[in-house]
């Protein structure tokens, strides 16, 4: 579980939180539930971690040693179980806007340690990976019926998913009105909900890149920002079979950077038109209100698929739009209408 502490419209901080349960009994389960914890265990455990943080050159930027091996000696962490590793969030001991950061340790490794109760269910990581069949190429490249260009366009944008409950919610009304949207999600939900990610990518909706943790992309170095897109593509790519071609900041903030690892990558950095401000929505006709009043021809619009005020409200902004003449269309589609240019900002027709 991730918490955002905001400060106004900003992202000051963002925290993890893990629980392990075991489903037999309902219990949380704690590391020493899972292995011997003795002198022997910590040696074997620092030795580990240590090995993974030499190799990763980012999480060497974000901690020092020090605090690092002071860290865990501590205990000053949170764990998750995935598949074949133990994960750690381990703190940074900073006050900034990431004040963990994330290793995984193969569970193989510390088997030895293991309490004869637990069994480890580790996978042939390299086995797994050679069944899946590689990824798609990108959306943008399937090729697309031409458009009316005197019609009028919208292309609806959902941010911040998957989410379990809203997103599919968001899919039915989708589906009745036989309209595609483009869908920026976020890294590490894609890896909490892959499955979600995929019923989108299966329903034929463009799948597009809205970093890891949502951070200020302004607050970050070209190797961090670079971070937060790349590992958010591996993981789009792992849960949905698709490379995604657009991306879109957190906040819809962006620099030099952002813009450098765009053009670099060729990615198409994507603002909006129309913000329905969903998030703060105290009712689902203040979002149908703030998105009828500003839609236009070409216009993209800003919303998100965890909010149930958006998927309430949702069904109603359909209806109206179509009453006044606008065909849906993903943002790709929207881009080559417009004969827009990438990569760069995509702010719609003004």
């Amino acid at each position: 579980m991730t918490a955002e502490q905001y400060i106004g419209d900003s992202l000051e901080r963002t925290n993890v939180f893990s629980l392990i349960v075991n489903i037999e009994d309902g219990k949380e389960v704690a590391l020493d539930d899972l292995f011997n914890t003795d002198a022997t265990f910590a040696k074997d455990l620092l030795g580990s971690i240590m090995k993974v943080y030499e190799k990763d050159e980012k999480v060497q930027k974000q901690i020092d040693e020090k605090t690092l091996v002071r860290a865990i000696e501590k205990q000053n962490w949170n764990i998750a179980l995935k598949e074949s590793h133990i994960h750690f969030y381990i703190a940074t001991e900073q006050n900034d806007s990431q004040p963990f950061v994330e290793l995984k340790v193969s569970l193989e490794q510390l088997k030895q340690h293991a309490k004869k109760d637990l069994t480890l269910t580790a996978k042939n990581e390299k086995s797994e990976k050679s069944k899946k069949a590689k990824p798609k190429k990108q959306q943008k490249e399937k090729k697309q019926p031409k458009k009316d260009t005197s019609k009028k366009y919208v292309a609806l944008t959902f941010d911040d998913g998957p989410s379990p409950h809203v997103t599919p919610l968001i899919l039915e009304t989708l589906q009745e009105y036989d309209a595609k949207a483009t869908f920026f999600m976020i890294g590490s939900r894609v890896e909490y909900y892959p499955s979600v990610a995929k019923q989108v990518a299966d329903a034929g909706h463009e799948i597009a890149n809205h970093s890891l943790w949502h951070p200020d992309l302004t607050k970050l170095s070209y190797k961090q920002i670079e971070a937060q897109f790349e590992e958010t593509s591996n993981k789009l790519e792992q849960a949905t079979g698709y490379k995604p071609s657009l991306i879109r900041p957190p906040y819809g903030a962006f620099d030099h950077d952002v813009e450098a690892f765009a053009e670099k990558g060729n990615y198409a950095i994507v603002l909006w038109t129309v913000d329905s401000l969903d998030w703060k929505a105290p009712n689902k006709q203040f979002v149908y209100d703030r998105v009828i009043s500003g839609v236009n021809d070409g216009a993209i619009i800003l919303m998100h698929d965890i909010h149930q005020v958006t998927a309430d409200a949702l069904p109603e902004i359909m209806e109206t739009l179509v009453k006044e003449g606008y065909h849906f269309v993903t943002v790709s589609e929207l881009l080559e209408i417009l004969d827009e240019k990438k990569p760069g900002p995509i702010y719609g027709k003004m």
